[in-house]
């Protein structure tokens, strides 16, 4: 790991460690090592105030590795790098940027457009020119060193929480139905 927590265990305040299967309240953000933040909607997951499963969910894998075994004081903020591997991966020459030839690619395309692949993929476009479309699917912060800032809003909740599976016709109508719900 190339993460580490230097918090409080000798202080006189209180640290509260967390464990794998704990239920976290945290604000964390990930901003790149030059401190810009990341673009939200480039993200597959939740920043600032969540509620995180300690080893469980969909969060970036270095934000559970940090929390699970931690001991953080409640309120304060622990700032951590996390590397490229542990972010979004090191950037694959594979991947891009490639150039596609412009007869091959749809019409219309202009730089900043994600173009759908033939293998699932997604690859943003990166330039085009009458010869070529140059793409890349490498994920926007592939090869980046990031900076993690987590501060615990409140203790762990170490109850075991259970598990309920949900069927319904209609997303939208469960999630509404769910809002509605306290807690």
């Amino acid at each position: 790991r190339a993460w580490s927590w230097t918090c409080c265990r000798n202080s006189g305040d209180r640290a509260v460690g967390s464990h794998a299967g704990d239920h976290v309240r945290v604000d964390w953000q990930l901003k790149t090592s030059s401190g810009a933040a990341l673009d939200a909607k480039e993200l597959l997951f939740d920043t600032g105030n969540v509620d995180v499963v300690v080893g469980h969910g969909d969060f970036l894998p270095a934000l559970h590795g940090a929390l699970a075994g931690a001991e953080l004081k409640i309120g304060e903020p622990e700032t951590m790098k996390v590397s490229a591997e542990q972010a979004f991966g090191a950037r694959d020459a594979r991947l891009g940027p490639l150039k596609v030839p412009a007869a091959n690619a749809p019409a219309g395309m202009k730089t900043g457009d994600m173009a759908g692949l033939s293998n699932g993929m997604m690859a943003r476009v990166l330039s085009v020119d009458a010869e070529a479309v140059t793409i890349d699917a490498n994920h926007v912060y592939a090869g980046e060193d990031l900076d993690m800032t987590v501060t615990l809003l409140e203790a762990p909740n170490v109850d075991s929480l259970e598990t309920a599976t949900v069927a319904g016709g209609c997303f939208w109508g469960l999630e509404l139905a769910y809002q509605r719900e306290p807690g």
